[in-house]
């Protein structure tokens, strides 16, 4: 189906390896990214919260409240944090000569038009926040030199999506120069209660951009505009990397006409890059390595994806019943697994904790407290690649490839970790090969975290966040 909320398109490309170019009245120019007047004129977002905090506040609110998480670090960074608006503030003041300057953040939630799995409407939850100075000359100087859309990583906990959560260490991102964008994915913040739509890298990337209109509608609202030469960079780790990329596909294969121009989305928005890191690029590879290693540190991965996959390929897993998956020691507990996924009421740490706990046999749990042998909760079908439900799971899996059928026309930034155990690293050898082809590739980062997929994201995250290298 190739139709946003917004607008209607005029073509959707296929997977393939060679684009046709569409033919287009230029009669009209804009720029590459005329955004105001443009792509967000149709938007409409329904506004759920609409804050404005002081630097205190907003420290507080990324780092916790002064001795409410007992971490020394945490309290070290956010007073470095503090320190550091309070010194941007004070040579604002000096250089311009002016007194009364503050820097606050805003932030707003909001709620806007998709559509789920079936194509029906349906009303996602996102973030939209950014920093600005008070006292210059104007009440709001909001003329941002950057435009982030950060695309969550894998979480199952509802408190922990950002319009719940308030953002998190993601908006550490922000500064007086950014805007950023985190829509929460279909089943979390105003749809708690649906089931995740886990690696269907089409249908989160449609919903993560449809998120992108509404959001600058938002921004533009409070008199915010951007300079010219502005940076719009698409960023996520882990599942969010997986889905920048997919979202980096969507945009450059949707196409949409306003006033007898036609461009791509990734025009029409004016993308400058992707910065990904450790992501599901393939998910038939990941699974192929799962059953490869036989035993996984990341067991709540098959729930989310058989789950996923049935409630969005229905055709495909037809006669497929999820138990035909799981073992007994598995399905013993399976009412209370399938309540915690609907519900989002436990982290993906918490679940796999469970689902070792539960499952894992007593010489193994002796052998590993930290990883789950795949023979101890899959049936003896579900662990077989041959099976007739793991081949249609596959391909499920398949029709969400990011490593092959496209050709990526934006340079994408990357950081990979080579003994990852959660995400495994040849979902980036793959990815990075398909872009390298198209000499699309800025930068390869490798992490020297070792085996740890969440060290690695982490490492990650305090470089783009922390130091702001965006």
């Amino acid at each position: 189906m190739c139709m946003t909320a917004f607008a209607a398109f005029v073509s959707c490309s296929s997977d393939v390896e060679e684009t046709e170019a569409l033919s287009v009245d230029q009669t009209v120019e804009y720029s590459d990214a005329d955004l105001t007047n443009i792509i967000i004129s149709d938007a409409q977002p329904t506004i759920l919260t609409d804050n404005d905090y002081t630097v205190e506040e907003f420290a507080d609110m990324i780092f916790g409240v002064d001795g409410a998480n007992g971490s020394t670090d945490a309290a070290s960074e956010k007073a470095q944090f503090i320190e550091n608006e309070k010194r941007k503030t004070d040579s604002i003041a000096n250089v311009l000569g002016q007194n009364g300057i503050t820097k606050y953040f805003h932030k707003t939630t909001y709620t806007y038009p998709s559509v789920d799995e079936n194509g029906d409407v349906i009303y996602l939850s996102a973030l939209v926040a950014w920093g600005y100075w008070k006292g210059i000359f104007k009440s709001y100087e909001l003329d941002q030199d950057n435009m982030v859309l950060y695309c969550p990583y894998t979480h199952t906990l509802n408190s922990e999506c950002a319009t719940v959560s308030g953002g998190g260490n993601e908006l550490k991102l922000l500064t007086e120069e950014t805007l950023m964008i985190m829509p929460d994915y279909e089943g979390f913040g105003a749809t708690n209660g649906r089931d995740q739509v886990y690696l269907n890298h089409g249908l989160c990337a449609r919903q993560i951009v449809d998120a992108l209109a509404p959001g600058l509608k938002i921004f533009t609202n409070n008199k915010g505009s951007f300079e010219k030469d502005y940076k719009f960079v698409i960023m996520g780790a882990s599942q969010g990397g997986a889905n920048s990329m997919a979202t980096l596909k969507y945009m450059e294969n949707t196409y949409e006409t306003k006033n007898g121009l036609t461009k791509n989305l990734a025009d029409w928005y004016g993308l400058d890059h992707v910065d990904v890191c450790c992501g599901p690029y393939s998910p038939a590879t990941t699974m192929e390595k799962y059953y490869e290693w036989g035993k996984v540190s990341f067991p709540v991965a098959f729930p989310l994806v058989i789950k996923s996959m049935l409630i969005c390929y229905p055709d495909i897993m037809s006669g497929v019943d999820e138990s035909d998956f799981y073992s007994a020691s598995y399905l013993a507990h399976k009412s209370e697994f399938d309540s915690i996924f609907k519900n989002k009421t436990k982290s993906v740490d918490d679940i796999n904790e469970l689902m070792i706990k539960y499952c894992a046999t007593a010489a193994h749990l002796k052998e590993t407290d930290e990883e789950l042998y795949i023979e101890d909760f899959m049936s003896v079908a579900g662990r077989n690649a041959n099976s007739e439900i793991n081949q249609k799971l596959m391909k499920c899996l398949k029709l969400n490839e990011l490593t092959s059928g496209w050709i990526p026309m934006h340079k994408v930034d990357f950081y990979v970790s080579e003994g990852d155990k959660v995400v495994p690293y040849e979902n980036s050898v793959k990815m990075i090969e398909l872009c390298n082809k198209y000499n699309k590739v800025i930068d390869i980062d490798y992490s020297t975290i070792g085996t740890s997929h969440t060290a690695s994201c982490a490492k990650w995250m305090v470089k783009k966040f922390t130091l702001h290298n965006i």
